[in-house]
């Protein structure tokens, strides 16, 4: 008979705790940068911001996705053999760096560096700190531990993330980054009183001599993992545009004012365009964290029997619905529905992710089994950032959008500012802001963006359908 969940819970030792502590403040930095970098970045009619383009924000996200997701592949093996706790410093050091120069650069060329560094920082710290979480988890806990380490990463998201974006941002943008660089520095603390077992410090002495990337080299010639990674970068590059595209096009499209007033939101959680109030980022974000912080853990207990990769179909089938519905419509209320669907989704396929790698991973290679995982995010976070800020620049970007009808309807070649171009438009029509916005969603149909990833999440999820017809439980239940 399954065990209660409380008894789950109790049998969940103090250094998985601990972990989970440090990985929650990382995530709450991560994420506060995360769904504000595209809006810093390439938003043009928002003051403060650098106002590159798309693509350069595409290179920036592609880059640092990169270099954060095949770190761990190498990092997951040296944290097994030279010390997880090491690596563990090593990656906090090298993140608080990376934000630091996020705040301070407004080059290209050091704002490239501040990502890469963040990204190698991230990248060494993750499967170091997951390897410790492995270890300490067990056959009967390991589900509910790993829906426990998914919530509590939401529950900081939920409750300090608006919080902590609305103070920093109302200093200044580069204090938000600067923020973020003081909550790494914080995960010090509770990691000095982490006590690791000694054979999660460093490997046995017979063991001194192996090679990490040779060990890697042969991880990888494992056919079954490799397939089970690459399938699941499709729901990867699903998940890039939920964090990465969907923010911008939120701020470009749609209409959540209606949803202000019905609901008579408090000023806290709107911003103001276009003589509008509309909900801010970072609460429709919060949102999805509150769904999760709910129903994660109930998720994974209930899906706990059930054989993994046929769960984690039905994640990628929820997040498919999800970001199709999101970017559909200029409504607010279908872009919350499809937001609430697609973090079902997510919170069903990430922890059974991990549950899958970990529960196939050999007790002395979790860190290196953890980190082969992020070839997944390697691949889908990287080619998701080009192709989705590429793409949204050719066929959604606003500003891009009203320069095009200038040029195509209007036989107006003019040199000037994207940010510029809607309130040209608005002149050159005699349209108000919202009717020039409804000309342009309705002559270049900005939602067909969207429809390209729907369709690669329906080739990542009929390849989990064959993944799974062909090993079958004896490999994947």
């Amino acid at each position: 008979m399954t065990r209660n969940i409380y008894q789950i819970v109790k049998s969940l030792p103090r250094t998985y705790w601990l972990m989970n502590l440090i990985q929650s403040i990382e995530r709450l930095a991560f994420w506060s940068a995360l769904i504000q970098l595209p809006i810093y970045i390439a938003q043009k009619d928002v003051d403060g911001t650098l106002q590159w383009e798309q693509t350069t924000k595409g290179l920036i996200f592609f880059l640092w996705a990169l270099v954060q997701n095949l770190t761990p592949i190498i990092a997951g093996g040296v944290a097994d053999k030279f010390g997880r706790k090491r690596i563990i410093v090593i990656g906090l050091l090298m993140m608080i760096t990376g934000y630091l120069l996020f705040a301070t650069q407004t080059n290209l060329l050091t704002f490239l560096i501040g990502a890469l560094i963040l990204g190698f920082g991230a990248g060494m710290f993750k499967p170091a700190l997951q390897g410790i979480i492995a270890s300490s988890v067990n056959e009967n806990n390991s589900s509910v531990g790993w829906g426990i380490y998914t919530m509590l990463i939401n529950a900081t998201i939920l409750f300090l993330g608006p919080i902590f974006i609305s103070i920093t941002k109302a200093i200044s943008w580069q204090m938000l980054f600067i923020g973020c660089s003081i909550l790494i520095a914080i995960n010090f603390v509770p990691l000095i009183f982490t006590n690791i077992p000694k054979t999660d410090l460093r490997i046995n002495a017979n063991e001194s001599n192996s090679n990490v990337l040779k060990d890697v080299f042969l991880l990888m010639r494992e056919g079954k993992i490799i397939l089970f990674v690459i399938i699941m970068s499709g729901f990867t590059i699903i998940y890039m545009q939920f964090y990465e595209t969907l923010p911008n096009f939120i701020h470009d499209w749609v209409d959540s004012s209606s949803l202000v007033s019905t609901m008579k939101l408090p000023e806290f959680m709107t911003y103001s365009a276009d003589g509008k109030r509309y909900i801010s980022i970072e609460w429709l974000y919060a949102l999805c964290s509150g769904l999760i912080v709910a129903f994660v853990v109930f998720l994974t207990h209930i899906f706990s029997p059930y054989n993994k990769i046929k769960i984690i179909v039905y994640g990628i089938g929820l997040t498919i619905i999800g970001i199709f519905l999101s970017g559909i419509s200029q409504s607010g209320t279908i872009l919350i529905v499809g937001m609430v669907i697609y973090t079902f989704g997510e919170m069903i396929t990430n922890p059974k992710f991990n549950d899958y790698i970990a529960s196939i991973a050999p007790q002395s290679r979790k860190s290196s089994f953890m980190g082969i995982m992020n070839l997944a995010w390697a691949i889908g976070l990287s080619g998701g950032s080009l192709l989705g800020g590429w793409l949204y620049q050719v066929m959604a970007e606003k500003s891009s959008l009203a320069k095009r009808y200038l040029f195509d309807h209007l036989m107006l070649e003019v040199n000037i500012n994207h940010s510029e171009a809607l309130t040209l438009l608005c002149e050159k029509t005699g349209l108000n802001r919202t009717e020039a916005m409804d000309l342009l969603w309705n002559t270049y149909s900005p939602y067909n963006f969207w429809l390209i990833f729907v369709f690669i999440g329906l080739i990542s999820l009929i390849a989990m359908l064959i993944f799974m017809k062909k090993y079958s439980q004896k490999t994947v239940a």
